[in-house]
């Protein structure tokens, strides 16, 4: 598990201990994606998925250079 793996959106006590960041960021991406996404049609979800992911962990991967630059 990395550090991003454990870092949580929205915990709220001890019985939702939230979503990843990772999963709450590429949640945040979809609209956009699909939104955009020229052609869109059945079949093409897990290209879309994938996309998100890369977005999320691209943002993960800049939130971690600003944190360290602190």
């Amino acid at each position: 598990m990395t550090k991003d793996d454990e870092q949580t959106a929205f915990p709220f006590g001890d019985k939702w201990p939230g979503m990843t960041l990772r999963d709450w960021f590429a949640g945040q991406c979809l609209p956009g994606i699909v939104g955009n996404h020229v052609g869109y049609s059945h079949g093409q979800e897990a290209e879309i998925a994938a996309t998100a992911y890369r977005v999320a962990d691209a943002m993960l991967a800049e939130r971690d250079k600003a944190a360290s630059h602190d």
